[in-house]
């Protein structure tokens, strides 16, 4: 507002002056691109909306770090809902095996795909699969992680964590992230549907799964609640 000379007063009803940080939180929870019209010429703009802004790209790997481990797997990872390519990406750096993205949503199996190629991956297989029903069509025991984030909140969820458990090998490992639902978020399913943790693990054990641990994700996700269990 200091850079376009906009007094507090000129703003319109309902809304009210921030910093730049809440702007970049609220952009990363919305996973939307904002565009500023005017300023720079058309190809500048054009090279700038190929950079994945610099906040959004820490948080994501300090994400992906949090919920995999700091070292680099070489096994395979399924994700469960790859949506948007969120953490698909983040996924793919950490790992020399291949990852499954799995959707049932055609056009972002597709986006998933553009990003990929666009960033240089070559081990990301993204496929549409309804999964929830059919299953990953993955062979028992070939997966040394899977990812099940904002999922639960589905009609079977003990299903799709059995499943996560019948993919994952000796010594691999399954991590569960979810919108919360103790407090109000830019976006999500309505807070009446949201799982809690406790739930999550009563879910997973339910499934099978154990050793399970909770994992703090106030510096990357805010938003969300991390569960991670070894099999």
């Amino acid at each position: 507002m200091d850079a376009r000379g906009m007094p507090a007063e000129g703003v319109v009803d309902g809304a009210e002056r921030s910093t730049m940080d809440a702007l970049a939180e609220a952009t990363i929870a919305a996973d939307k691109v904002i565009v500023f019209r005017g300023g720079p010429d058309e190809r500048t703009r054009e090279r700038n909306a190929r950079r994945r802004p610099l906040g959004d790209l820490l948080r994501r790997r300090r994400g992906a770090a949090s919920l995999f481990g700091s070292s680099i797997s070489s096994g395979d990872i399924v994700e469960a809902g790859c949506g948007y390519g969120t953490f698909t990406l983040p996924a793919a750096r950490r790992t020399t095996g291949v990852v499954t993205a799995l959707d049932i949503e055609e056009d972002l199996v597709a986006l998933v795909r553009c990003k990929a190629a666009e960033a240089g991956f070559t081990n990301i297989r993204a496929e549409r699969r309804d999964f929830a029903t059919a299953g990953t069509g993955l062979v028992d025991g070939s997966q040394s992680h899977a990812m099940i984030y904002n999922l639960l909140h589905i009609e079977h969820p003990v299903a799709l964590l059995a499943e996560a458990r019948r993919v994952l090998g000796s010594g691999g490992s399954l991590s569960v992230m979810h919108w919360r639902s103790d407090i109000a978020t830019p976006r999500g399913p309505s807070l009446d549907i949201r799982p809690t943790p406790e739930r999550c693990r009563a879910w997973m054990d339910e499934a099978g799964i154990s050793a399970i641990r909770t994992v703090d994700l106030s510096g990357c996700c805010p938003f969300h609640f991390g569960l991670v269990a070894m099999h």
